[in-house]
């Protein structure tokens, strides 16, 4: 990589801030993960709370259980639980160098107040629209009794992830002069496949025991509601 590259300088001058935020960003949803999965084993479980209050019940969905839902894991599948600690761990770190090294190279800024409301967004709204998803596509899999795991968010997140890679491209395509049919027709090209690989590698899933519609519900989220957010900053 060339000595004056944008990227190579900003890593060269990342302070000791720049190195623990990228660290803290990384490591601190999957550890809060792991403390509410230790909450389950430690409290709920002993408490005999009822799973309802928890997971999301087809059955008898409950308001509690619609929101918990995307935080606990069935205690029964851990290749679920490691899968979202590795997902959650790789799409963390992406946009942590996005926001930590990849931007501030190219001197691009956010307001605060539009990743606040994104990860509140994330943390606090989708939930919901993850469990009004799942009740509705519920007769599609009909054995399924309770929809548990972080991997909705984690499609969020990833969702997210795309959307500040598009933003970045298309900043460093006029910053050097690409404007005109080449720029159209590569943000085109981006957006179309971050609209519709993933969603149809998540479709593929469809005969599986993976809550399909759940990651599409997420991911789908991730991209739009941000994108939304953006257009009022």
């Amino acid at each position: 990589m060339d000595p004056d590259h944008p990227l190579r300088k900003r890593i060269g001058e990342l302070s000791r801030r720049d190195q623990a935020t990228l660290f803290l960003c990384i490591i601190t949803l999957p550890l809060a993960i792991a403390l509410l999965q230790a909450l389950l084993f430690l409290v709920i479980i002993p408490a005999e709370i009822p799973p309802d209050l928890v997971w999301l019940s087809y059955g008898n969905p409950t308001v509690s259980g619609m929101f918990l839902s995307s935080y606990f894991h069935s205690i029964t599948d851990l290749r679920h639980l490691y899968a979202n600690y590795a997902a959650t761990l790789i799409v963390m770190t992406l946009i942590a160098v996005m926001f930590v090294i990849v931007m501030p190279a190219y001197g691009i800024t956010i307001p605060r107040r539009f990743v606040n409301r994104s990860f509140l967004s994330f943390f606090l709204v989708l939930p919901f629209w993850i469990a009004a998803v799942s009740l509705y596509f519920h007769p599609v899999f009909p054995e399924a009794r309770w929809a548990v795991g972080f991997s909705g968010i984690v499609a969020a997140l990833l969702g997210f992830a795309f959307l500040l890679i598009l933003r970045v491209t298309y900043t460093v395509m006029l910053r050097n002069r690409c404007a005109g049919r080449e720029t159209v027709f590569t943000l085109i090209v981006g957006a179309l496949f971050i609209a519709i690989v993933p969603s149809w590698i998540m479709l593929s899933e469809i005969g599986g025991t993976v809550n399909v519609f759940a990651h599409i519900a997420g991911y789908s989220f991730g991209l739009l509601v941000p994108a939304l957010l953006g257009l009022r900053e």
